[in-house]
């Protein structure tokens, strides 16, 4: 792998965002904590298809149902 991939798969580096954090303890990282956080799914009210955030939500819905 590349030195970057390692360095976010070590915990040096921030996995989401790339920024340097320093002192990686072997496991990838955010500024948040871990990267196994629950994100709170949001659901289409036409087809009741589930998304990770309010942006694929509203893609969906443009593309998908012309709302």
């Amino acid at each position: 792998m590349g030195e970057i991939a390692d360095l976010m798969l070590n915990g040096d580096m921030d996995c989401m965002t790339g920024e340097y954090l320093g002192g990686g303890d072997g496991y990838p990282r955010t500024l948040e904590g871990t990267t196994n956080t629950k994100v709170e799914k949001k659901y289409c009210d036409i087809c009741h298809k589930g998304f990770k955030g309010e942006q694929g939500l509203s893609d969906h819905k443009k593309f998908k149902h012309r709302v």
